[in-house]
């Protein structure tokens, strides 16, 4: 059984990140993820240095474990569904002579030790960190160690069981993927909002100014974040063997309950979820028609809503964009301050909002995986009669049906909270509205240029593909950079550079535009 588990999650594995991408995608894909860990792992050092600087280096452990399990927790329930239900063999593994909790056991692991990087590039830094400035003794290294490999079990387990009662729940139903979509990016929502609102503290909150009593408050919110960090503590400040055992014994111990209670339900979860229901009540009605364009763009948009992993990944930039603007219009810049713990945001926040809109905009970059979802189905939408031009149009234009409008509502929201200037307001509007064209054209691109059609799940393009990760990331330092400079910039240069940026990004996406429609894919 053993054998079995290792080898399907080796192929697991080797189906994500390898295929018949070009070499040169392989090389940015593994280039992107290169440096998103160096820069995860630099700043997570930074961090542990500066809480050892002002002595409060007996926060390290259970902050290293409550920001890595909270984030697992965060972007596990985004992909569950896709990589542990509803993917696309899931006919075929069914169909060999292997039992259920091992297939169940193979895609768990093979999340899990997507997980475990992510915890490893974060907790070593910090180990790190605390290694220099406590100077601990020799039993702080296997704690540590297998503390850091025990982290993602929990928060892995307890995002796939969100995910199991959510099909569970919507197995019922007719539209069930839609619903399994609406639902996963609601739970998703209130995870983010009530991990700002438990870490955030207010002025009350801090009595005296004494460094020693701020870091006992900091902590109180940290436990009061994820409460197995405090065994964690334990174990590694005061070498509690007790409380170290017992955290690795619910973290295990969840996992094996967790694998035996979904395996009753597997087989039924994924039928109902990858079934289709005819209605019973269908009548001959009119026959409706649209230009080719817009019947591409409405394919591109049964295909986004249809797929809970493709919406939920590519949507929750957009999520947290319009979280962000409700919550700017409610509490104002000074309360949003305070809630989320950033010193200093609300100062100067009306210069770079629109940049914070439109690099949340180019998170949800649909159109540089768009054409890699085609998949095996390719060779249908080429003996279509259309030309590629229309196909990237549809592609493109559905990308700015979806991100146009939120980044307009949001910009309306903010305006009308906020009080601005005419010029702030104006560009408030345009900024987002030009950067979502750039970025639809350039996922467009991308994605000719780094297809991958040969996937088994969704997860494999939308989260571990060479388009996905270039079109994301590039779209979101192209608003980061400007972000930046307008906190540097001042007066008539930041009015001047907004003006710059408008006629450039528009350029780009012209040529680039009149570019793309030559290309054939």
């Amino acid at each position: 059984m053993k054998n079995k588990c290792f080898l399907l999650m080796k192929v697991q594995l080797l189906g994500q990140f390898r295929g018949k991408e070009k070499k040169r995608g392989t090389v940015v894909m593994m280039a992107a993820y290169l440096f998103v860990d160096v820069m995860i792992a630099a700043y997570s050092f930074l961090v542990a240095a500066g809480l050892g600087a002002m002595e409060l280096s007996y926060m390290i452990p259970g902050f290293a474990l409550a920001i890595t399990s909270v984030i697992t927790l965060f972007f596990t329930v985004l992909k569950a569904n896709g990589v542990l239900f509803a993917y696309r063999d899931y006919e075929l593994l069914l169909s060999f002579p292997i039992k259920t909790g091992t297939v169940i056991a193979s895609r768990f692991l093979s999340m899990y030790l997507m997980n475990l990087l992510f915890t490893a590039v974060v907790m070593l830094p910090m180990g790190a960190g605390y290694v220099i400035w406590e100077h601990p003794g020799i039993g702080f290294y296997p704690i540590w160690l297998l503390g850091m490999m025990a982290a993602p079990l929990l928060p892995t387990t307890a995002a796939t069981v969100i995910g199991a009662l959510i099909i569970l729940f919507t197995s019922r139903f007719r539209h069930a993927n839609v619903l399994t979509t609406v639902l996963t990016i609601g739970i998703t929502s209130v995870i983010m909002v009530l991990s700002f609102g438990l870490s955030g503290m207010d002025e009350g909150d801090i009595l005296v100014q004494e460094l020693n009593q701020l870091g006992q408050v900091m902590l109180g919110a940290i436990h009061r974040l994820y409460p197995l960090s405090v065994l964690f503590e334990r174990a590694v400040i005061s070498f509690d063997m007790f409380s170290f055992f017992t955290f690795l014994l619910l973290s295990i111990g969840w996992y094996l309950i967790f694998l035996k209670l979904v395996s009753l339900k597997y087989k039924s979860m994924n039928t109902a979820l990858m079934s289709w229901h005819a209605r019973s009540d269908y009548k001959l009605g009119t026959l409706k028609t649209s230009s080719p364009l817009m019947a591409v763009c409405r394919k591109e948009a049964k295909r986004f809503f249809g797929c809970p992993m493709y919406t939920t990944n590519m949507g929750i930039g957009l999520v947290m964009m319009v979280l962000f603007g409700v919550a700017l219009a409610v509490m104002g810049p000074e309360k949003l301050e305070k809630w989320v713990n950033i010193p200093g945001m609300s100062e100067g926040i009306t210069k770079v909002l629109p940049f914070m809109i439109a690099m949340l905009q180019c998170m949800s970059c649909t159109t540089c995986v768009s054409l890699s979802l085609e998949g095996r189905n390719l060779w249908i939408l080429k003996s279509l009669p259309l030309d590629k031009k229309t196909v990237y149009q549809g592609k493109i234009l559905f990308n700015l049906l979806l991100t146009v409008p939120a980044g307009i509502l949001v910009s309306l929201l903010i305006a009308v909270r906020i009080p601005m200037s005419a010029w702030e307001v104006l560009f408030l509007f345009i900024i987002p509205v030009v950067y979502a064209v750039f970025i639809s054209v350039l996922g467009m691109y991308i994605n000719i240029k780094f297809p991958k059609y040969d996937w088994t799940s969704e997860a494999a393009v939308v989260k571990q593909s060479a388009s996905s990760m270039a079109g994301i990331f590039a779209g979101m330092f192209n608003a980061l950079i400007p972000l930046i400079l307008m906190l540097v910039l001042q007066g008539m240069f930041a009015k001047i550079f907004e003006v710059f940026l408008v006629v450039l990004e528009g350029g780009l996406a012209y040529f680039l535009y009149r570019h793309v429609i030559k290309l054939d894919f």
